[in-house]
C-alpha cells in the first residue's frame, strides 16, 4: 500500500512524501497433540503444522519485536520450539497452546484444553505361610495375604476390598486365612484410590491336608538293647512322604 502525506504551512507552501506499507498476513498457528494422558506420561506436542504463507516462523526470538515461536502453558511461556513434551504429577485439565512468531513480528495463538487422566494405582499381591510353602499350604495352617508393596503414583489407597472362595471378608492391607478343608480357593484383591480409580488381582491358593503321622516301636525293649522305630504307617493323601524325623 502506497501512502501520501502533504503538509501545507501559513504561508501555502507545501511538502510531500511517500511511504510504501507491506501488510503481511500473520502465522496461522496450530499444533497436534496425544491427549488425554494419564498423569506422569508423556504429552507430545507438535507444531509443524503450523504455517507463513508469506513470511518464516522464527523460534528464536530473533524477530522485531523479539519474539520467538514456542509454548504456552496455563498462561506462561514454557518453551520454544516446534515440539514440546511435558507430563503431569495431578490429573485435571490444563490449558496449554502454540504461539506462531514471524520474521517481521506478526504472530498468532491456539489454545486448547488437555485431559490429564487419574492413574490406576499399582496392586501387588504376596502369599506366604509360616513353613514357606507357599504354593501348598496345609489344612489349618495360618495364610497371609500381604499387598502393603501396593501404591498409587499420584495418590493414596483408600480401601482394600478383599473376596476370599466367593465371600467378601473385612480387611486392610494384609489378612490372614486358614482354611478347614483342603482345595482349591481363589483369593481376589480390589484396591481403590482416592479418586475412585480401581485394580484387581487374584491368586489361587491350593490347600493340602497334613501328613498323618503314625509309627511303630518293639515292645518292651531291655536296657541296652537296640530298638527299631518303624514309621511305615505315616501317610499323606494327597501328596508324597519325603522325609522323616
Amino acid at each position: 500500500y502506497e501512502v501520501e502525506l502533504t503538509v501545507t504551512d501559513d504561508r501555502g507552501d507545501t511538502n510531500t512524501t511517500n511511504v510504501s506499507v507491506d501488510v503481511r498476513e500473520p502465522p496461522e498457528a496450530t499444533f497436534e497433540d496425544n491427549g488425554p494422558v494419564l498423569t506422569f506420561e508423556e504429552l507430545v506436542l507438535n507444531s509443524t503444522a503450523t504455517t507463513d504463507d508469506d513470511g518464516e516462523i522464527l523460534y528464536d526470538g530473533s524477530g522485531p519485536l523479539g519474539l520467538g515461536s514456542g509454548w504456552v502453558l496455563n498462561n506462561n511461556l514454557v518453551s520454544s520450539g516446534e515440539t514440546f513434551t511435558t507430563e503431569f504429577e495431578e490429573p485435571g485439565t490444563y490449558e496449554v497452546g502454540h504461539l506462531a512468531a514471524d520474521d517481521v513480528g506478526a504472530f498468532d495463538v491456539v489454545t486448547r484444553n488437555i485431559t490429564v487422566k487419574n492413574r490406576a494405582p499399582n496392586v501387588r499381591l504376596d502369599v506366604s505361610t509360616e513353613e514357606t510353602r507357599v504354593e501348598e499350604p496345609v489344612v489349618s495352617e495360618p495364610v497371609t495375604f500381604d499387598a502393603r508393596d501396593s501404591f498409587d503414583v499420584d495418590g493414596e489407597i483408600e480401601a482394600y476390598d478383599w473376596v476370599v472362595d466367593g465371600e467378601s471378608v473385612d480387611a486392610n492391607a494384609t489378612y490372614v486365612q486358614t482354611f478347614d478343608e483342603p482345595g482349591a480357593y481363589d483369593v481376589e484383591l480390589t484396591i481403590t484410590d482416592d479418586r475412585g480409580a480401581t485394580n484387581t488381582t487374584g491368586t489361587t491358593v491350593e490347600v493340602r491336608e497334613a501328613p498323618s503321622a503314625d509309627f511303630a516301636t518293639d515292645t518292651n525293649p531291655r536296657v541296652s538293647e537296640d530298638i527299631t522305630l518303624d514309621s511305615t504307617a505315616t501317610t499323606d493323601d494327597d501328596g508324597e512322604i519325603v522325609s522323616t524325623k
